[in-house]
């Protein structure tokens, strides 16, 4: 009987991809397929490169839609951006379709499991049962306008409905593209040869989280009185997103406390600087707590204890020093009002950076015409603005309302959550990225709908904790499961399922597979 023998190679940059013993037919070399196969890899490679690197920003590369507030229409109306992570992610996925295609290899890749399915096919069943769409296609039907396929597409053209195709068809980048690409370009079983890219995105993550904050120290630096949002669209987005992603490069960095020196440093500066820029108290909670779930996980309490005092230590002098800073507050925002006002003061372009992010921010400007209700602590409001919402949004979660299995639609949270306040105090506009993600999913998609996302971080969460237990050597179940604590915490505060960023956690859960499948090379190494 005659037997295949499945080899394994690293590929631990862009070279070697391919060894140099791959047969075609078994008659010998073909130095040309060799050739192709060995270009094919190096574009997998430099494609989980750059989607890694492109996912830790909230870049656009365009909006849909007019900015009517900026326009001085008198009226605010919701802009479309498509994320250069996304475009990068729908194009590494088109190119592996290709290649999956031309290897024939759709039976060798891993495939997403069931809950992530049942996410989507709730995400759909939310879609067709949302108040506004259904009403719409009733309606129309009613008036003889609209019948059928005709009437749902009307539907869809609403502003409800294109809230709904859009976000549906993210959570479909997110939860069946994105963890489909990265599990299988990390360990690429579709060739004659497994290859294992596993240490080139563990060495690229933390580069690209360093150069984050590093332009988050820098625009500290630079907006001196404004809280740095890197490469995102605010600072709690760019909070979350740290204390998201560090607790996974911390368990690095712990397992290999002494063995990659390379490892501990870019962890250690990205951990300073993460603290001293993150923007977000509950961030710097969620950091800790994933920390010290990593350590734990690790059985390494001495490390854990001295990176957890460290990290309290500055984040003490840190929030020390924020406070002396919002001593002088109101001299600043005087001067950047009187930047926006005087053109001739923004030829200085620090004074033209500084103001210009001043409006963009939004939550602690005040725009012309509207008082704020709480000068004296603007973020005193917002943090009270949170509960408010929270318990608004708790009111709607009860039996009596029509949509509380499947949601007012995708996307459509911010178009209903008003009617929900009652009695409640809705004066100011909550700062951007600070909702609960749970309410937030629960209102739009119902409690279908935030369970099966729920099924979904569980599941991978158990294939992490499965991975911890089997493969005592390696760090990777840990990290993942701490990232994943540190994601449940933060979310109470910042939802992070957003455009872009959702990609991260795409590749985090595709990790958590990473490690349960073991470590079919070297799992003693260090630097894997």
């Amino acid at each position: 009987m005659e037997t295949t023998t499945e080899r394994i190679t690293h590929n631990d940059g862009l070279n070697g991809a391919i060894p140099s013993h791959v047969k075609a037919n078994g008659t010998g070399d073909a130095p040309a397929k060799r050739k192709l196969e060995w270009n094919a890899a190096t574009l997998d490679s430099v494609l989980l490169i750059l989607l890694i690197l492109t996912m830790c920003s909230q870049m656009n590369l365009r909006a849909i839609g007019h900015d009517t507030l900026a326009e001085g229409k008198g009226f605010a109306t919701k802009q479309l951006f498509i994320a250069v992570s996304d475009v990068m992610l729908a194009l590494t996925f088109l190119w592996f379709i290709i290649r999956t295609t031309m290897l024939r290899a759709w039976s060798r890749i891993w495939w997403p499991s069931l809950p992530c399915w049942a996410l989507i096919v709730a995400l759909i069943i939310a879609t067709v049962h949302a108040p506004a769409l259904s009403r719409m296609v009733q309606e129309s039907a009613e008036k003889g306008q609209h019948f059928g396929p005709k009437a749902i597409l009307h539907a869809i053209k609403t502003k409800e409905g294109k809230e709904a195709v859009a976000h549906v068809i993210q959570f479909v980048l997110y939860f069946l593209v994105g963890i489909l690409l990265f599990v299988n370009l990390i360990c690429d079983r579709r060739g004659a040869e497994v290859i294992i890219r596993r240490r080139l995105a563990l060495h690229v993550f933390p580069v690209a989280v360093l150069l984050a904050t590093l332009l988050g120290a820098w625009q500290m630096l630079l907006l001196k009185h404004d809280p740095p949002h890197a490469f995102f669209g605010s600072p709690n987005v760019y909070s979350g997103f740290l204390a998201f992603a560090l607790p996974l490069l911390v368990a690095h960095m712990i397992h290999e406390w002494r063995g990659v020196p390379q490892v501990f440093f870019t962890v250690a500066l990205s951990i300073l600087l993460a603290i001293a820029t993150i923007s977000s108290l509950w961030a710097v909670l969620a950091l800790l707590i994933g920390i010290a779930v990593g350590g734990l996980l690790l059985r390494q309490p001495g490390r854990t204890g001295i990176l957890l005092g460290a990290s309290a230590l500055v984040a003490c002098v840190v929030w020390v020093g924020a406070v002396k800073l919002a001593q002088d507050d109101a001299a600043f925002r005087s001067l950047a009002t009187e930047s926006v006002q005087d053109p001739e003061h923004l030829k200085h372009p620090i004074n033209l950076v500084r103001a210009d992010f001043l409006r963009v921010a939004g939550d602690s400007s005040k725009s012309p015409g509207v008082e704020n209700e709480n000068e004296s602590d603007p973020k005193a409001f917002n943090v009270k603005k949170q509960f408010i919402e929270w318990y608004a949004a708790l009111g709607w979660a009860m039996p009596r309302q029509r949509a509380f299995a499947t949601g007012v639609g995708p996307g459509n949270y911010q178009l209903n959550i008003g009617t929900y306040y009652g009695s409640l105090p809705n004066v100011k506009k909550m700062p951007p990225d600070s909702n609960n993600l749970y309410l937030v999913q629960g209102v739009s998609i119902g409690l279908l709908g935030l369970g099966a996302l729920l099924w979904v971080l569980s599941y991978f969460a158990r294939q992490a904790w499965m991975a911890r237990k089997r493969y005592a050597n390696d760090w990777l179940g840990a990290g993942v499961l701490a990232s994943l604590a540190s994601f449940a915490f933060v979310n109470l505060f910042h939802a992070l399922i957003v455009r872009g960023v959702g990609i991260v956690l795409a590749f985090v859960l595709s990790l958590a597979i990473i490690a349960a499948q073991g470590d079919l090379h070297q799992r003693d190494k260090p630097g894997l």
